[in-house]
């Protein structure tokens, strides 16, 4: 290892220290949580859930008198921007409360107000693993990866990028257990909230672009000025610095200011994310040809498959207001890049990743038309049934079916034509080649004849410099060979 890649890495020590306290926070405020009563509900995820007016719920728990989507305007009849306010305030004593109190609240629930007595229980744990348990999973690998790798590969830049990225991820952690009302009103759950995800988040973000600057190998730039990958650290804490210090100044209370605080995380997560894409673009051009091609498709091809999926499947329809498979399966779909990218740093000339993207193309296109030729004919068969008897009819599933079995294998020949024919045109050509070779093989009879078609099917095939044939007989042999080469 040269000098220069020495500078991209980080001491064992900071590693160390980095990673105990990424795994210690998530597990102490946990810990603190599972102490603490419950009102049966969590602050709402929602963009929209604090504001000056209150605070809206997410209910966990059959068994609290909250509803789902109430708005909690006071607490013990103090309105929740008071409470907000005495968070700033050192040494106040807030609210204490224990499991089996009663608490009153004051809620909006639709156009109306209304008191609702509240008995704290027991967190309902079972509920947020329920709800979670897709990211929670994503989070549980992805450290596992980074430790793995980083065991694998301590001196390689790379592997320690992946290494911080994945233990930080243990802000899903307590993003999954979030804040309830008491938190705010206690004020010790607040602050511990905040500083535990938000030390996690906004370091868990310049992780990925160390990843993107320093993988399959270190930028020119960066080898030249190893201060880059270091610099995105200061530089999160900076912008969402300056974020907090904005949005307090365009905010009409303190809870207010308190509701845009997820802007900042989300802020972060777009200054890193960008350029981390377009690193990762630029390293892709840069390393397409040479030795670390397969790597660097690894990365690519998972960041494809489990960002487009992610967005499409999640996030537009989360946007849009319609129906999305939930942050569950977000999680599950976001699995294979942190498992794409620990294959690509660790074995990856143990797997054919160009095999891979084929099969993926293959059958996910196939699926895809199989589905739509399925409810197309269903869909078809149904209404004739029905114009012709008057009802629907099982005989259009068992038809649709049959079709569908016997359509399988000659559609899945022919995407597979299609997309050899379009993305692999190499191969296809090749084939094509020793397909045609092989039916003029079993017209031939001529030995001499049969050579020369072999060899020019060979370089017809492979485009090798040079290439010669040589048979049992010395004096039968056939070469063929460039003008000009000596051979």
């Amino acid at each position: 290892m040269n000098r220069s890649d020495k500078s991209l890495l980080a001491p064992p020590w900071l590693l160390l220290i980095i990673g105990v306290i990424s795994l210690l926070t998530p597990m102490l405020f946990l810990t603190y949580q599972l102490r603490s009563p419950s009102d049966g509900a969590r602050i709402s995820k929602r963009p929209d859930a604090i504001t000056s007016r209150g605070i809206r719920v997410h209910v966990l728990s059959e068994q609290t008198s909250l509803q789902e989507g109430d708005l909690v305007i006071a607490v013990q009849g103090i309105n929740m921007n008071t409470w907000t306010a005495m968070l700033w305030l050192p040494g106040d004593e807030l609210a204490r409360w224990n499991e089996g109190e009663t608490v009153q609240y004051r809620v909006q629930r639709g156009d109306r107000v209304l008191d609702v007595p509240v008995v704290l229980g027991s967190q309902p744990v079972a509920a947020i693993l329920a709800e979670n348990w897709g990211v929670l999973l994503f989070a549980l690998v992805f450290q596992l990866v980074g430790v793995f790798i980083l065991f694998q590969r301590p001196r390689e830049p790379a592997a320690q990028a992946l290494f911080l990225w994945g233990i930080l991820s243990g802000h899903f952690y307590v993003w999954s257990s979030y804040l309830q009302v008491y938190d705010l009103v206690n004020s010790f759950g607040f602050w511990f909230y905040w500083i535990a995800a938000s030390f996690l988040w906004l370091t868990h973000w310049p992780a990925a672009l160390q990843l993107a600057l320093t993988f399959p190998k270190p930028l020119p730039a960066v080898q030249h000025r190893p201060w880059l990958i270091w610099s995105g650290y200061p530089v999160s804490y900076l912008t969402y610095g300056l974020f907090l210090a904005f949005s307090r100044w365009q905010s009409a209370s303190l809870l207010d200011w308190v509701g845009q605080w997820y802007r900042g995380d989300v802020l972060v997560g777009l200054v890193f994310f960008i350029p981390a894409l377009l690193i990762i673009g630029r390293q892709y051009r840069l390393h397409q040809h040479g030795p670390d091609r397969q790597k660097i498709q690894w990365v690519v091809f998972s960041g494809i498959f489990s960002g487009s999926l992610a967005v499409f499947l999640y996030l537009v329809p989360e946007f849009l207001g319609l129906p999305s498979l939930g942050v569950n399966a977000m999680g599950v779909l976001l699995l294979p890049f942190p498992l794409a990218i620990a294959v690509a740093i660790w074995r990856y000339h143990l797997f054919d990743i160009n095999l891979i993207i084929n099969r993926t193309l293959v059958y996910g296109s196939l699926t895809a038309t199989l589905t739509l030729l399925f409810i197309a004919s269903i869909t078809i068969l149904q209404f004739l049934f029905t114009r012709l008897t008057g009802e629907r009819s099982a005989v259009a599933t068992i038809i649709s079916t049959l079709l569908i079995a016997a359509l399988f294998n000659p559609l899945r020949k022919r995407i597979q034509t299609d997309i050899d024919r379009r993305f692999y045109r190499q191969k296809y050509n090749a084939e094509q080649i020793v397909s045609e070779f092989g039916v003029r093989l079993r017209e031939q009879v001529d030995l001499d004849e049969m050579c020369t078609h072999l060899l020019e099917v060979v370089e017809r095939a492979l485009q090798p410099e040079h290439v010669s044939l040589w048979l049992l007989s010395s004096k039968n042999k056939v070469d063929s060979s460039p003008p000009g080469d000596d051979g």
